[in-house]
Formats: C-alpha cells, structure tokens, sequence
C-alpha cells in the first residue's frame, strides 16, 4: 500500500512543481510583498520597524495606542503582507487600513454582530443552489445551501452585500446593518453571448471549497453536451469526467476510481435510485428537463453521504415556477419529453411535472406487422418501451416555512411473442412463446423545510422507494391429430421470477451557521429495506392423450427485513482566509436477521489557499456499503439481484485518500491536479453457471471475499468565457483486485482498468441562431479473460484478465439552430453524429478454436484464435425542442 501511495505522491510532485513556481512570482508581485520575522517578546513598536524595513510602508498611531500592549512573541515566513497584518494585530484588537504609503492604525471599536438571512432565487422563484453572497466592505461571505436558504453575520454598520450565480446578472444592496434583517435575492437570466469576468468569491469554487473530487453540473450542462440518439444523459456526461470509467460501448456503466457499477449512490431529491438504466444501459433514468442541479463526489465525501464505497451523485430537481406558466417540449428519434410547471397560487404555490417516454413500440409495430403479413405460419411480435415521470409541487405556508412533495416513477417494458401454425387437413401442430418483463422505480417523499431563527435552517423528510423486477415466460404447444383425441398432446409452461425492494424512513438536514466562518451540519435518517431477493413460480400442464398432469413449483425466498440508521455531524470553517476544514463522521448501524453491524466512518478535508489563484486541498474518507448486487454480466440488467449483507458476507469498507492542487490560470481557465489512493476491503466476486438470472438460493457460496485498489493522477482544464466554452481531462489510473481463489491469490487487473484516459469537448456559439459543438474521447481497452485451449464444453484458463483488447476512441459532433415561432416562442434544432468518424470500437472478443483432421482421420488441435468485434457504427439523430 504505502508503495503504490508514495507513486501517486511522486505523480503529483511532478506536477506542482511548475504551479509552485508561478506560485513564487505571483507572490513577489503583491502591493507590499512579503513579511518574513521571528520575534521573542519584543514590543509592538520594534515589530512594526522590522515591517518598515521589508516594506515600503510607514506605520502612523497615537502614541497612547501601545499604552497596555505586552511584548508579543510572533514568527512569520513568506506570508503576504496583509495576512501577515491581520494575523499580528486581531489578537491585539487593533484594526488597520492601508491609505498610500500609510498605515493606519486605530483601537478596535467593540461592535455588536448581525445576521443577515435570506433566499436567492431566479426571476420565476425557483431556488438557486450554491450561489455566492460577499459584502465588499469586510470581505466576508456565504452560499446558499441545498435549499437556496443563506445566513451571513456581519457587524454592525455599513454593508455592501452582492449575490451572485454562475448564468445570471449580479445584484448588490447598499444598507446600514442595525439588526438582524432578511433579504432575498431574485437574479435575472444572463445574456448567452455575453462576454462577463464575475467578481468575488465562489465559495463552492473548486480554488475555494474544501472538497476534492467534486464537480456540479446544471441541468444545461448535461443537454449542452452531444448525446445519442439526441438524448440528453446524466450518466453519459458524468463518463466524460477523469476517473470515472464507462464499462461497456453505449451503457450507462460507472465505474470510479476502481470501483463497481453497484458502489454508486443516486438520490433524487435526497431518495436512493436502484435502478438507473432503461434498455440495458443505453439510457439512463433521469431526465435533464426535470433537474435543477446535480453534485457529483467521487472523493471527499460530506459525512451527510453514507452507504456506497465508490461516488454520490445527489440530483436536485426543479420546483417550479412561482410566477408564470410555461414548459418545454421536445421530440427525437426515440422517444419525447414534455415539461410543464407555473403556479397554483401565485407566489405561495407551484408545481412542476416532466414526462419522458421513448416510441421504440410505436416504430418497431409497422416494420413486425409487414412482416408477420408475409408469413402465414410464424407470426413474431415485439415491444419495448420506457417512461420517466418526475413531480413536484411546492407550497410556502410562509417565509420560514417551505414544504413540498416530490414523487419519481420510472418503468421499462419488454415483451416478445412467438407463433408458428402448421395445421393441416387431419393434424395439429401450434407454438404460441410469450416473454414479457417490466421493471422500474417508484420513489416519493414529502419535505418540509424551516427556518427556525437567522442562524439555524432544517429539512425533515419522510421518504418512500419501491424497486420490483418482474419477468414472465409462457409457452404452450399443442401437436396431435383433430380428430382422435388419444393422439392429442398439449403442454403448457408458465414460469414467473420476480424480486423487490422496498424502502421506507425518514431524513433529518440541519444547517447551523453561529458566523460567517462557522457552517456546522448535522443530523440523521434511517431506513427499513425489505428484501424480497426471489420470487419463483413455474407451472406445467400435460395432457396427452386425454391424460392430465399438472405440475407446480414455488420457490419464494423469505423477505429480509433490515434496519439502517445513521448520524452525522460536520463542520465546515474558516481557520484563516487561506485555511479553510471540513471535518465529521458519520455513524451508522446495520441490522439484518439477528446480526448487526456497527461502523464510525470519519471524513476530513481541508484547502491551503497559497495565493489568490492557487489552493491546495488534502482528503480522507471512510465509507461502509451494506448491499451488494448479484450480477451475470457488465449489462445492469433488470435480472440482477440486490442483496444485503448476512452474518458470513460482511459490509464492504473504503478508505481513501485524495491531494489535489487547483489553480486559476490567466484568461479565466481552471486547472486541477488530483492523485488518490483507494484501499477497498471484503469486496466480492460473483461466479455462476451461465444463466439470465442470479439464482439467490446459496448464493453466498457463489461469491469470493478479497480486496481492491484503485489510485492514480487526474488532470484537467476548464475554459468558459460568453461563446466559447472548452474543457480537457487526462487520468493516469490502476485498478486491481485480488481474491484468494482468483489468480493464485495475486493482483490482476480489474475489467475496466483503463491506464489512460483523454477527454476533449468544446462548444461555440456562433451567434443567436447558431451553436457547434464536439467532443472526442480516449481510453486504454478493457481487459478480459483470454482462454489457453478451448474445447467441447469449455476452456482451460491460466489468469484472470490476462489480454486488454484495443484502445477505445470516438468523436461525436453536433450543431443548434434556433428559431423563433410565429407567436414568439423558442425552436431548438438539434442535429448530432454519433462516432462521427464511424469507428468499429472493441465490443466483444470472439475466440475459436483452431484444427484439423489428417488424412487418416486423426484429430489435431492448432491452438486457438481471436479478433475482436465492434458492432456500434455511426449514428446520426436529431431533435426539435419547443419552449413555449
């Protein structure tokens, strides 16, 4: 371990060393400098002298101001001038300020301190999540929490107080702060093509905030990107970030920094989603219309997080428009999605509703009825279809009380007919196969948000999740003669599998915030899961011959009732300007048949501020999963299997460390340099016979228990300035397992252990009617099993994930046009290539075996031979959007 971590600590030394040096220039072109002393009980008056001399700067006092100020003991190396000022005089209550090449100094007026509190909203109502808040005069600053709520204390006087959002015009208020005072903000839209610098700070900035690993996107991040199909993804997008690996061509796969597919929590408005993929994974199930913001983790997680090992992607969506009505609609290749949302009560009520739903039945019913009309013998039917419904109304009771309802319904349905006729004269032969599966989430809660005084704002939720899978087959064959009832055989087959998961708890948020340094978070939720792994039911019905026999079997598995009950408590502050810590833990208990689980997971994260445009952040997070899922392939199907953890298979642990340098270079680019080390233990490994379906019934002696790690560099760049908008990533990454029985107990690599990632995008506007847009990726192949002979009913293999197949690259291009109607609304037409330069990348290895017989008949084995094959060519779509 401490090997592997002293490589990733190298990695990132070699990066920052050229930061540091820029570091090192920027500094030495501050106004005054640096200070550099190392003082032992002498007075204030020889201290300040000491200044002058490494200044060019005089200090001007009363000479009664020093009159009880004791030697001071004070050491200072390289620190900027005015850090150096603060940190010198704030112990002795004097206040300083700077008029040319004077100092002032003044005694400290004893003030009282206000809070300031409030909401910051768009022009509709609809909360703005994250958006800055800063009085000029001191300095001092806030963001807005998950609710768009801010407290800000401030002393007493003059304020300057601005508000500001990335997509918006800034809004200030000028005002003398005499008392505790509530003001809201309602920011206008931006301009899209202007060109703005935004001032202040961004607390939730990645120079700014504690966390590493964090991204946040908008629901116009996610549509602003080229999408298959024309179908904006959330899971897709998040694949273009570094360290998160996409797993198979096409499918909504996550696999983070080493980890699984089922290490991923996804929360819709704070509720767990266990099912994220429609059609294998070829969409995911949230829909861009319906979110407001989305906060990706893949390190540095908040103790308010808990129950996955590997990333936290905790969607926010929309509340809707308190003001006026309005929606958006749009159609595409596969499928359509209406928006609507406006008020009930104006300025106390809203609601918001997006509807998606693909039309793969709607196409695929003609093509299927032209030809079943050529056969009059076999006749085949088939229909898949998907929607997505997300809800929302939000009632405001007052301005302390919030209170809304939010309810999530997702639903996939597959099913396929087969018939074939071959009756004649005198005899009967009819085959009627009917196999349908319908799958989805069902997810509801109602919050009620209160801000119980300036200070201290909570949300109280009770939630309910529901996840079922369902999949029928039935067959009937009947074959005999018409008219002998001796000769007619007839068997029907119905078998039914079906699993659930159903959730029901409460969460309790608390925002505590004592001063504008101090932001404390803490609370609980807890959750009962019922696990219904298994519901089997096969029937077969015979008559032959006039002869009945009726068979039946039930296999259903007993439900698992389970408890999981969490508190945490966080604390975010401010030591100095350029110090800042994010420290908690959370503690969880697990209960499952008679046996429970304990874990106290701490998380800390803090961000040197070097200079103004450089930080320098450090991590450490513990995380505990208790449910794992049983899975046959790397396709999230809705076969897989969610299973808790038992008294054999114990909870999966991380722990992980992250060191990141982000730096603010000239012409508004963000650059971040990451290097983690993950360490995973009681990891499994599920091995079955080939088959659709997991079986549950000893499924504990189908998994191994090992370890895993994952670590390596993350580099990447931002750009976005009025038209032009371009981002570029590089991962430099390793992950491994390693099972006792795998590999002669060794480490192999994991599937999806891509050593190299790129990711390019770019989009421009070229003026208010047209926008361009591409983005081009890069990965190492996945690796796979690779077989050293092959034979009749099998293989013999000597390693796991022993050959990784040829690297991935595509490029997908896409433009905008946009409209106007004849009454004033906007059109969006959406034009997009899909591997734009048609690329047949890996999808499958076909292996065969390689002989001969000799002229004696002898049999001969000439080894074996492979080729990988694609079968995702380019794809072309479109999609007109309207917003009325």
């Amino acid at each position: 371990m401490y090997w592997k971590l002293g490589k990733v600590l190298c990695m990132i030394a070699i990066f920052l060393l050229p930061f540091i040096r820029v570091n090192a220039q920027n500094l030495s072109k501050t106004v005054h400098g640096t200070i550099s002393l190392s003082v032992r009980n002498m007075p204030l008056r020889e201290v300040l002298v000491l200044i002058e001399q490494q200044s060019d700067i005089s200090f001007s006092y009363e000479s009664s101001l020093f009159k009880n100020v004791k030697p001071i003991t004070f050491r200072a190396i390289q620190e900027p001038f005015d850090e150096c000022l603060d940190r010198l005089f704030r112990p002795l209550s004097l206040q300083w300020h700077s008029n040319g090449k004077y100092i002032i100094l003044k005694k400290m007026l004893r003030t009282h301190t206000y809070t300031i509190s409030g909401y910051v909203t768009d022009e509709s109502g609809e909360t703005l999540l994250g958006a800055t808040l800063q009085d000029r005069l001191t300095n001092r600053g806030t963001a807005t929490n998950n609710y768009g709520f801010y407290s800000l204390s401030l002393p007493q006087g003059n304020i300057e107080l601005f508000a500001s959002y990335v997509g918006f015009r800034e809004k200030e208020i000028t005002f003398n702060l005499k008392q505790d005072t509530v003001i809201s903000f309602s920011l206008p839209e931006r301009a899209t093509l202007q060109e703005v610098v935004v001032e202040g700070e961004n607390r939730h900035s990645s120079l700014l905030s504690a966390q590493t690993g964090k991204v946040q996107l908008s629901g116009a991040d996610i549509r602003d990107v080229p999408s298959v199909f024309s179908s904006p993804d959330l899971v897709k997008r998040l694949q273009m970030l570094p360290g998160v690996a996409s797993g198979t061509e096409l499918i909504a796969g996550m696999y983070v920094r080493g980890g699984n597919s089922d290490e991923n929590l996804f929360l819709i408005d704070g509720n767990p989603v266990y099912q994220i993929n429609h059609l294998a994974g070829l969409f995911s199930a949230f829909n861009s219309d319906a979110i407001k913001t989305v906060d990706f983790y893949k390190s540095s997680f908040p103790a308010r997080y808990g129950g996955r090992l590997s990333s936290v992607v905790d969607v926010r969506t929309k509340d809707g428009d308190m003001k006026h009505f309005h929606g958006v609609f749009s159609v595409g290749l596969t499928e359509g999605r209406i928006q609507l949302e406006g008020p009930i009560i104006k300025d106390k009520t809203s609601f918001n509703i997006a509807l998606r739903r693909t039309w793969l039945d709607v196409l695929t019913a003609p093509v299927f009825a032209i030809l079943n009309a050529k056969s009059k013998e076999d006749k085949y039917f088939f229909r898949y279809a998907f929607h997505d419904l997300n809800a929302k109304i939000t009632h405001h009771f007052s301005y302390r009380s919030h209170l809304n309802l939010s309810v999530y319904s997702g639903n996939d349905v597959f099913k396929t007919t087969d018939k074939y006729d071959l009756n004649d004269a005198e005899s009967v032969n009819n085959y009627n196969q009917h196999t349908s599966m319908k799958w989805g989430n069902i997810i509801a809660s109602l919050n009620w948000n209160y801000e119980f005084n300036n200070h201290l704002y909570g949300n109280i939720s009770v939630v309910s999740s529901r996840y079922r899978s369902r999949m029928n087959d039935y067959e009937k064959f009947l074959d005999g003669k018409k008219n002998d009832s001796s000769w007619l055989n007839t068997k029907i087959s119905d078998r039914v599998n079906q699993t659930t998961i159903q959730d029901l708890g409460y969460r309790a948020d608390f925002d505590y915030r004592p001063s504008s340094f101090h932001h404390i978070r803490f609370g609980s939720d807890y959750l009962y899961h019922i696990f219904s792994p298994q519901e089997n039911r096969d029937v077969t019905v015979s008559v032959n011959g006039g002869k009945d026999k009726q068979l039946e079997s039930n296999s259903n598995v007993p439900s698992i009732h389970a408890h999981e009950f969490s508190l945490y408590v966080e604390d975010e502050m401010d030591l100095f300007r350029w110090w800042r810590m994010n420290i908690g833990v959370r503690g969880t208990l697990f209960s499952v048949r008679q046996q429970t689980y304990l874990s106290v997971q701490p998380r800390f994260s803090t961000r040197f501020l070097l200079s103004n445009r450089l930080s320098l952040k450090v991590s450490y997070s513990k995380m505990n999963q208790y449910v794992h899922m049983l899975s046959t392939t790397y396709l999230n199907l809705p076969s897989d299997l969610w299973v808790p953890v038992t008294n054999n298979i114990r909870p999966m642990l991380s722990r992980q460390i992250s060191l990141g340098l982000y730096y603010k270079l000239p012409w508004n680019i963000e650059a971040c340099v990451e290097g983690y080390y993950k360490n995973m233990q009681h990891v499994i490994d599920y091995r079955d016979s080939p088959r659709f379906s997991p079986a549950y019934e000893g499924w504990e002696k189908k998994v191994v228990e090992g370890t895993a790690r994952g670590y390596g560099l993350e580099v990447s760049l931002k750009h976005s300035v009025g038209r032009i908008s371009a981002e570029a990533s590089y991962a430099l990454s390793w992950a491994e397992r390693r099972f006792a029985q795998h590999n002669e107990g060794n480490w192999y690599p994991s599937r999806f252990d891509n050593r190299h990632k790129f990711n390019l995008s770019l989009a421009y506007r070229f003026n208010k009617k047209w926008e361009a847009f591409a983005a081009w990726t890069y990965a190492t192949g996945n690796w796979v099993t690779y077989p050293l002979e092959q034979y009749n009913g099998g293989a013999t293999y000597e390693h796991f994930n022993n050959i990784r197949m040829p690297a991935y690259h595509r490029l997908d291009v896409g433009v905008n046009l946009y409209t106007r109607t004849k009454r004033g609304n906007e059109g969006i037409w959406n034009f997009s290539l899909y591997n734009a330069y048609c690329r047949f990348n890996p999808f499958l290895l076909d292996v065969k075996t390689l002989e001969h017989y000799d002229e004696k008949g002898g049999y001969h084995w000439d080894g074996i031979k492979s080729r990988t094959k694609g079968v995702i060519p380019i794809i072309p779509s479109f999609s007109y959007t309207l917003k009325f």
